[in-house]
């Protein structure tokens, strides 16, 4: 009975814990099933774990879910304070700058990108990625950007508040 119970204890549905409530334990127990092979509970471990995995992703996915509710009111706080970043239970709490942009491709913004010097940028039109990176790089905080960037660009300015260990 020992062993049996050893192996429930290894390999119950329930991560380890003998449950007399548990039909799988208690007819092992009982010695109602047949004896599990070695690579019988290799299989049942690999189970269990499948169910953790995917109970940590749908956690994973919920605390995401509440992090985007929580987002604005974190940055109201953060803001309304002036607090660039503090730090919380070992974690740096930060406002992170979310500056996207698209390529207006009308024939005015292509002629005022080439004559502000970004020739290498233009093929028929500008790479997404690359027109955000030219935007951050002349945006810079508390200064003003330049008058033409509005006209070449179609600019989204935003935060987004973030996570890390301290």
């Amino acid at each position: 009975m020992s062993d049996t119970f050893n192996f429930i204890q290894e390999s119950c549905s329930h991560l380890g814990v003998f449950s007399t409530e548990c039909t799988e334990c208690r007819e092992k127990a009982e010695g109602r099933c047949k004896p599990v092979t070695p690579g019988m509970a290799v299989l049942k471990e690999y189970v269990v774990c499948a169910n953790r995995k995917k109970q940590a992703s749908e956690d994973e996915e919920a605390a995401k879910k509440r992090m985007k509710e929580l987002e604005p009111d974190v940055l109201a706080y953060l803001q309304d304070n002036g607090i660039k970043n503090i730090n919380i239970d070992g974690h740096c709490i930060y406002i992170n700058p979310d500056i996207r942009a698209t390529f207006q491709g009308t024939p005015e913004a292509l002629k005022l990108a080439k004559a502000n010097g970004l020739d290498d940028a233009i093929i028929t039109t500008i790479n997404p990625q690359r027109a955000s990176s030219i935007c951050r790089e002349f945006i810079k905080e508390d200064e003003d950007r330049p008058a033409w960037l509005d006209e070449v660009f179609s600019i989204y300015e935003g935060f987004s508040a973030k996570v890390r260990k301290s």
